[in-house]
Order: C-alpha cells, then sequence, then structure tokens
C-alpha cells in the first residue's frame, strides 16, 4: 500500500469521503483546505494523480479529489 504511484488504480469502497482542495496555484498555508466534500455511493476504481505522505489525489469526474490513504485498496 505504501509503494502506490501515480496513474494506478484504486480500488474505493463506498462511503469513503472525498475533498476537493484550491487549486495549487494557492499553494499558501489553506493549500490543504477542502472546498467540498463528496461522500461515494457505490464502490469505483479511481486513477491517482498525486501521492502525499497520508492522502491520495485521485481522478473523479475530470478533476483531482483527495481521499484519506487508509480508505482505498491498492487494485494490483
Amino acid at each position: 500500500m505504501n509503494n502506490m504511484k501515480i496513474g494506478e488504480l484504486v480500488y474505493v469502497p463506498s462511503g469513503v469521503e472525498l475533498t476537493k482542495r484550491p487549486p495549487r496555484r494557492y499553494e499558501l498555508q489553506l493549500e490543504k483546505a477542502p472546498t467540498s466534500f463528496h461522500t461515494t455511493k457505490e464502490p469505483i476504481n479511481l486513477i491517482i494523480t498525486r501521492v502525499e505522505d497520508h492522502d491520495l489525489g485521485v481522478l473523479y469526474l475530470g478533476e483531482t479529489w483527495y481521499v484519506n490513504r487508509r480508505d482505498v485498496y491498492d487494485d494490483n
């Protein structure tokens, strides 16, 4: 699970919270402050777009959303 890389798929179960953050150009101290939330209604496979210490950026509906690593499963 620690070897997740950009471009790989992860399995996101139902009931997992995804968060949306401001664009990276506003990277001051507010970078990680969420601007929107979404809870998955059904399981879904998503592509990793960004890897961070505790979160993964995933492509959802054409945009990068963030999910906690502990809430997803490596699809490999």
